[in-house]
């Protein structure tokens, strides 16, 4: 059985480990209450878990050499984040 978690998620540009179930999908990543969340379908079922990784970037910072997945861009008051889950 799949449902819909949500997992919250630091604003400081580091690498953010989360420990999804395997086949789990990313859905977003949106503010709530001023901190961003990611939301995911996740097989609560699966007997593995896998350890992906997101990084946030702000509009103008670098981009590691990593191959990234875009997740999504959100809006904190007068800064823009954009989220990636970085491929390994």
């Amino acid at each position: 059985m799949a449902q819909v978690w949500k997992f919250p998620l630091a604003i400081d540009g580091a690498l953010q480990p989360l420990n999804l179930r395997y086949g789990s999908e990313i859905l977003t990543v949106q503010m709530q209450d001023g901190v961003p969340f990611l939301w995911a379908i996740v097989w609560n079922t699966a007997p593995h878990t896998d350890e992906r990784y997101v990084r946030m970037l702000g509009t103008g910072w670098d981009v590691p050499a990593q191959q990234h997945k875009y997740i999504a861009t959100v809006q904190d008051g007068p800064l823009v984040w954009h989220f990636f889950e970085v491929m390994s």
